[in-house]
């Protein structure tokens, strides 16, 4: 638990340096103009969300992940499964006694970045996320994955094939909002953190 906490609070504080690139928030009022302007605050909101759409594009437009057989893709994968299994071994054991290859359910999720299993602010907040994170945006999403399926480690470990996969298919994220995204990118970051340096913490990477 104070692992987590320590990981949110690095996470928050990498993230307001790289946003703000280490400088001081502007005084208030000095954003007059944009508020008293709405055409401008529209036009300022758009071209911010342009560019950080392109950016996350440009991230995970690799040549191996949009190419034939999409070999960047399931080399996310393999790793996904990689982690998991030193994560959480007994939820490993228990997709592979019940015949659940990473494949079925986790191709989607990176092929997709978590986009069709969470609602869309929170695809936004999880971009939010990425773009402030060194390194490669691919990377860090693994260990998103990783934290995501680790997340229903109890549920799964309970349930046979066909429910494991109708459930990964359509996890229960309705309901989540700020509380349940920081845990899941506070997870992820503390498992980067732990793992990712690791000379072999990843076979397939």
């Amino acid at each position: 638990m104070q692992a987590a906490t320590q990981a949110r609070v690095d996470l928050s504080q990498r993230q307001r340096t790289r946003r703000g690139r280490g400088r001081p928030a502007p005084e208030l009022g000095t954003s007059v103009d944009l508020v008293e302007d709405p055409a401008a605050r529209i036009a300022s909101a758009s071209a911010s969300a342009t560019a950080a759409a392109a950016a996350v594009v440009e991230a995970v437009d690799k040549p191996d992940n949009y190419t034939f057989a999409q070999p960047g893709i399931q080399k996310q994968v393999a790793r996904l499964k990689d982690l998991v299994g030193r994560i959480d071994a007994p939820l490993a054991a228990h997709l592979a006694q019940e015949g659940i290859e990473f494949i079925q359910f986790a191709f989607r999720w990176m092929n997709c970045l978590l986009m069709r299993e969470v609602k869309h602010p929170i695809t936004i907040r999880m971009w939010d996320t990425y773009l402030s994170e060194d390194g490669d945006l691919n990377d860090f999403h693994v260990y998103v994955c990783a934290a995501f399926l680790v997340k229903w480690s109890k549920e799964l470990r309970a349930m046979s094939f066909p429910d494991i996969m109708l459930f990964l298919q359509s996890p229960p994220t309705a309901e989540w909002g700020d509380k349940e995204t920081e845990l899941l990118l506070s997870e992820a970051f503390m498992w980067k953190s732990l793992f990712h340096n690791s000379p072999n913490h990843l076979a397939g990477k």
